[in-house]
């Protein structure tokens, strides 16, 4: 599976407290790992478009 990222997605991530940030980058590799793992609640968002959604940390 890709992923990509836009311009705007990376400045919003770079503002994000350093915890976040390192949780989301945890994720990120299990989903590059496990793209199935239940904990990452990963599905589609978009009807027409490839967009999907994971989520990162129980809050």
């Amino acid at each position: 599976m890709k992923s990509r990222t836009t311009e705007g997605f990376r400045q919003r991530f770079a503002r994000l407290p350093d915890n976040v940030r390192e949780q989301a980058k945890r994720t990120y590799h299990l989903w590059k790992n496990t793209p199935s793992h239940p904990s990452l609640q990963f599905k589609r968002i978009h009807t027409k478009d490839l967009i999907y959604s994971i989520r990162i940390g129980g809050h």
